[in-house]
């Protein structure tokens, strides 16, 4: 990862991983690394695993990935969730609702 992204991704506080392009390996580290207030995983590749990890996100964009209940019901401190086109059950959506969360589907 060169400075320019590493400088990109301290500044900005809406990550997009599109905009630089990660490893398995880049992302642990700058999701470990730095503190975002939202993220936006919009198709990527992201695994239940990695999700398990993002509890206190401000706004997180799951937007067809392949996540599923395991990791999402683990996202109950989030303000807003975008869980369109993904496995999430109907169920954990209205569990998260009630716990305050804003689930944009």
């Amino acid at each position: 990862m060169t400075k320019e992204h590493r400088n990109f991704i301290r500044d900005y506080k809406w990550f997009l991983p599109y905009l630089v392009e990660l490893n398995n390996k880049n992302y642990e580290y700058v999701i470990k690394t730095y503190k975002f207030q939202k993220l936006d995983l919009t198709q990527t590749k992201v695994t239940d695993k990695s999700v398990k990890g993002l509890k206190n996100l401000h706004t997180l964009g799951l937007f067809k990935t392949n996540v599923t209940d395991e990791s999402v019901k683990e996202l109950k401190n989030l303000h807003t969730l975008n869980l369109r086109y993904t496995e999430v059950t109907d169920e954990l959506r209205q569990e998260l609702r009630n716990n305050g969360v804003k689930i944009e589907n």
